[in-house]
């Protein structure tokens, strides 16, 4: 039975390991690529980009998130009220791809 627990409490750790190194990393500041997530029960991106106005970077983007280039330090803080859910480094993200 401790091994089962321990082998279940070492997947969880190795699988939540990348989602937690992305959460909890430094905003992203003014010239920086970020991806803004929408959150699922709000507005959709293109909403929030529109009314942050901030377009996006790349002409795909998924339902919930988008690349945009923040114009300022102040950027997230907009996005934020707008309806962001996250605002992430972009460079990190585009570094995994």
């Amino acid at each position: 039975m401790r091994h089962t627990l321990f082998l279940i409490f070492a997947m969880v750790v190795v699988l939540a390991s990348p989602a937690v190194a992305l959460i909890v990393q430094e905003k992203p500041g003014g010239g920086d690529v970020a991806l803004v997530v929408a959150s699922p029960w709000g507005q959709d991106i293109a909403a929030l980009l529109n009314g942050a106005g901030m377009p996006a970077i790349y002409p795909q983007r998924a339902p919930l998130g988008a690349f945009v280039v923040l114009a300022s330090d102040d950027s997230v803080e907009l996005l934020m009220a707008h309806g962001a859910w996250m605002v992430l480094r972009g460079d990190r993200l585009l570094d995994l791809c």
